[in-house]
């Protein structure tokens, strides 16, 4: 485990207040793989008492089971205990097979993330601050964990982990889409810690679904927007997570009109379903997952977000990121109908636009966003 601490910087304020030095702190958390690597083939008993105990093994459950129902305390001990026994299990929803065949490789990567830990974060910290209240600190962990079973990263309970796995042999040939990673990863943790209100309504009724979509739209579009902020992906080569950035980005951004129209059909959809819960479900799959549409309501909100930044300042993008979800769809359509620089800015339709303020009005605050304008 090692420490990294970065010297305070200014960070943009909110509307109207002054900027106050901050310090970020961000802790690389090797425990985890460390712990399984040293499993590998080793005859050693598991034990579970401590791993099931375990804080950071806590979260990461909690986060799989919203993806892969498999993906169990339970099938997290037997993957570690698979590994002791050099044999992978026939149901393996954690990819240990993987760790075992390729352990050196495994260690190889951690080592170099090591080395190139402070690199990585400086950058991160540097997209990250300008989009911080003033005076806020921060501390968090980049847990690197082995096992799993998916691409990339996720956040959970104020910690960010990150998949090995998809790395590539030579970590500096991910350099930027690890980065990227690391730095929306980050933003997730501090979203969760103290950026975004309120906690959303259950997905059982209409207004509490549309509340959940809505915060995904903002929670991932922000946390897109910074993550990529003066980053310069390689036009051809990289590992998989360099390869996966690059196509998602430019799949995406060749049909970005057609994304804002089906992620407006998304909103009408789950606003006038008679059972929400599913039906939001599937609108999540949809827009935020990495299948057939590539993440496409990450890149909504990205573009959203930055349209909200050039038409009003950083600063009352910051004070919308802290309002009620719904409040970012409103505030980008206050700017797109008042652009004339750009008469064919990309919006939502009016069915989104009417959900937005369907959840508002149930809020009791239609025009929030108003106030971030100055």
């Amino acid at each position: 485990m090692f420490l990294r601490r970065f010297a305070p910087v200014l960070l943009a304020a909110l509307a109207y207040s002054q900027a106050a030095a901050a310090e970020v702190v961000i802790t690389i958390n090797t425990s985890m793989a460390d712990r399984t690597l040293a499993l590998v083939c080793s005859g050693a008993e598991v034990d579970e008492t401590a791993v099931r105990a375990s804080e950071v093994v806590q979260a990461q459950i909690q986060h799989n089971l919203r993806l892969r129902d498999t993906a169990t305390m339970d099938a997290y001990v037997a993957a570690l205990r698979a590994a002791s026994a050099c044999q992978a299990p026939a149901d393996d929803p954690f990819r240990i097979g993987d760790v075992i065949a390729n352990r050196a490789a495994y260690r190889t990567k951690i080592d170099a993330l090591k080395v190139r830990q402070d690199e990585i974060a400086a950058v991160a910290a540097a997209r990250i601050e300008p989009y911080l209240p003033a005076g806020m600190d921060y501390r968090g962990d980049v847990v690197l964990a082995v096992p799993y079973f998916s691409c990339g990263g996720f956040a959970a309970r104020g910690r960010f982990f990150i998949d090995v796995r998809c790395l590539a042999d030579d970590i500096s040939a991910d350099n930027e889409a690890l980065t990227m990673l690391v730095t929306h990863e980050t933003f997730h943790a501090i979203q969760e810690q103290v950026l975004f209100q309120p906690e959303v309504g259950p997905n059982t009724t209409t207004h509490g679904a549309l509340e959940s979509l809505f915060s995904a739209l903002i929670t991932e579009g922000t946390a897109t927007y910074v993550g990529r902020a003066d980053a310069v992906m390689p036009a051809t080569g990289g590992g998989m997570l360099t390869q996966i950035n690059r196509r998602f980005a430019g799949d995406n951004a060749q049909r970005m009109r057609a994304n804002f129209s089906l992620l407006t059909m998304l909103f009408d959809h789950v606003r006038r379903a008679r059972d929400p819960e599913p039906t939001v479900r599937d609108a999540y799959s949809i827009g935020f997952s990495g299948g057939t549409y590539q993440e496409m309501g990450y890149f909504v909100g990205a573009q959203m977000a930055g349209d909200i930044e050039r038409a009003w300042g950083r600063d009352a993008l910051v004070c919308v990121m802290r309002l009620p979800p719904e409040q970012f769809v409103l505030a980008h359509d206050a700017v797109a109908a008042a652009s004339t620089a750009d008469p064919a800015l990309l919006r939502l339709g009016p069915a989104a636009e009417d959900a937005a303020r369907y959840v508002a009005r149930r809020r009791g605050g239609q025009h929030g966003y108003a106030a971030c304008r100055g």
